[in-house]
């Protein structure tokens, strides 16, 4: 379901400030089954939120950041009612001389380019490869490897057996250039400035850290997005990264929330230039590694994840 909005606001009146006033989005949606015309749609208005100073900012001239506001939604959206959403943003406040003026701008959703909820098994709505399930020959017989769907969520196990110290891994992906693009899907998807990824990750753990050299890590879990030029972005929670080069985003990430960003955001976050050309998502993977071991292991390890979804969405500029 949709819980906020996320509205990203530039003032486009030619030489007039807003300011000193509040922002608030109204919307509405046709619950599962409601009347077409509309006469069942359920309304809601989100609280109010300050709106701070705007200058004018619609040309090369006056470069001004949008500001960004995510509108928490106090009545829901179902997945269900996504394509019958529809919003206004409203604006009350002063613009230019004028005190008490009213701005609206009618909004709607951005446009799914992928999304993974895993409604419809381990194959989900995309074609995934699973270890274990649809991919063979990846591990030793050293422990257990599991993909399960329980409630729609993915449930990702690796496990690997204590006197082991070879290695083990469980990855589930959709990959644009792997086994001929048996599992390429949708891909690639072209990312723009306004694409962002959103997923929601509610256990990524592992039991015990295997020893490792100072400086090095034996063990691996992330969610990992693949580019073209070499790109990618990793997210992870503190201790499970793995530094893979200069090209690659390291970013955390709290558990149990649904996660937003905009994926050219986050390259400038992390330091990393863009090239010009075409920036295209070729592979999308949810890790689990367990590298392998100078002596074996003294310990059962496990490494655990629970994915709740993953979507890229593309937004608009209206």
């Amino acid at each position: 379901m949709i819980i906020y909005l996320r509205a990203k606001i530039k003032n486009l009146t030619p030489n007039e400030t807003m300011r000193d006033g509040t922002f608030t989005l109204t919307y509405s949606y046709r619950p599962a089954g409601g009347n077409p015309d509309g006469s069942e749609d359920i309304w809601a208005q989100t609280p109010a939120v300050v709106s701070g100073t705007l200058e004018y900012g619609g040309d090369e001239q006056h470069p001004v950041e949008d500001t960004v506001i995510d509108f928490l939604l106090p009545t829901p959206i179902p997945k269900e009612s996504y394509d019958s959403a529809k919003f206004t943003l409203a604006f009350w406040g002063t613009l230019g001389n004028e005190v008490g003026a009213v701005i609206g701008k009618s909004l709607t959703l951005g446009e799914v380019k992928f999304k993974e909820e895993w409604d419809n098994g381990l194959t989900g709505n995309n074609h995934w490869g699973h270890v274990e399930y649809n991919v063979f020959g990846w591990n030793p017989n050293n422990g257990t490897t599991t993909n399960t769907i329980v409630g729609g969520t993915l449930i990702k196990e690796n496990n690997r057996y204590m006197g082991s110290m070879s290695a083990r891994v469980n990855e589930s992906f959709v990959d644009y250039d792997y086994n001929n693009g048996e599992f390429r899907d949708g891909l690639p998807i072209l990312i723009t400035e306004d694409t962002y990824l959103q997923f929601k990750i509610d256990a990524m753990s592992i039991n015990q850290i295997p020893p490792a050299p100072l400086g090095y890590s034996n063990h691996w879990q992330a969610l990992i997005l693949h580019l073209n030029n070499g790109l990618s972005l990793q997210y992870f929670q503190p201790g499970q990264g793995m530094y893979t080069g200069p090209n690659t985003g390291y970013l955390t990430f709290q558990l149990g929330l649904i996660i937003v960003d905009n994926i050219y955001d986050m390259f400038k976050g992390s330091g990393i230039t863009v090239p010009d050309g075409p920036l295209n998502l070729e592979g999308i993977s949810f890790l689990q590694q367990l590298f392998m071991l100078d002596e074996p292991s003294t310990v059962y390890h496990r490494q655990y994840m629970e994915i709740d979804s993953i979507r890229i969405i593309e937004g608009r500029k209206q």
